[in-house]
C-alpha cells in the first residue's frame, strides 16, 4: 500500500554536534571512557628504539600512540577530545588498497603521558602495557635515566615488557641487544 510519499532518512546530527552534546551532558568523564574504548580496540601503543647517530649513546627511545582508521570521523573525535586536554596529535592521510587511511599520532612524551593518564582508568585490554609505560618507561625517559648505558639497558627492560604486552614486532633492539653491544661497558 503506497501513500504517495517516499520515506526520508531522519536528519541525524554530525559527529561534531553529537560530540558537543555528549560533552555538555556531564559527559566529560564518559567521553574519557569512550576514548579509552577506541584506543583499547583499535590503537597501537609502541616504544620505538632506533639508531640515532646524533643521540648521546647513538640510539633513541620514542614512545608512540597511533590510531589508523578509514573513517575520518573517529579520528576527529579522538583529536577533538585530545585538544580539549591540551594534547596535540598529528593527522595524516595515506592511500591504501582499501581506501584512504587516516592516521592519528602522538609522539610528544609529555602529551603521551597526559593522554594515557586521562584514559588509563578505563582501559581494559591495554591496561597492563599502559601501566608499565606510565610507571616505568616514561618516568625514566623524563628523568634522563636512559642517557647512560646502564640506565638505557634498565629502561630497555621495561620497553621490552611493553612490547611483549602489545605484541610489537619491532624487536631488533632489545635489552639483550644492548647488553651484548655494550658488554664490558655496563
Amino acid at each position: 500500500m503506497t501513500h504517495g510519499h517516499t520515506p526520508q532518512q531522519p536528519k541525524q546530527p554530525s559527529w561534531q554536534s553529537r560530540y558537543s552534546e555528549a560533552m555538555s551532558d556531564n559527559g566529560y568523564e564518559l567521553m574519557g571512557a569512550y576514548i579509552a574504548g577506541i584506543m583499547d580496540a583499535t590503537s597501537s601503543v609502541s616504544v620505538v628504539v632506533s639508531s640515532q647517530p646524533n643521540a648521546r649513546l647513538g640510539y633513541r627511545i620514542v614512545p608512540r600512540i597511533q590510531l589508523q582508521r578509514h573513517q575520518s570521523h573517529l579520528i576527529g573525535v579522538v583529536d577533538n577530545w585530545a585538544l580539549e586536554h591540551g594534547i596535540r596529535g598529528t593527522i595524516q592521510q595515506r592511500e591504501s588498497a582499501s581506501g584512504t587511511k587516516h592516521i592519528y599520532t602522538i609522539e610528544n612524551r609529555d602529551e603521551i603521558e597526559q593522554f594515557l593518564k586521562e584514559i588509563e582508568p578505563y582501559l581494559v585490554v591495554k591496561h597492563n602495557a599502559i601501566q608499565i609505560l606510565l610507571n616505568e618507561v616514561l618516568p625514566r625517559l623524563r628523568d634522563g635515566v636512559h642517557m647512560t648505558k646502564p640506565g638505557f639497558v634498565e629502561t630497555m627492560a621495561y620497553v621490552d615488557m611493553v612490547r611483549d604486552k602489545t605484541a610489537s614486532s619491532d624487536m631488533k633492539y632489545s635489552k639483550e641487544y644492548f647488553e651484548e653491544e655494550w658488554a664490558g661497558e655496563i
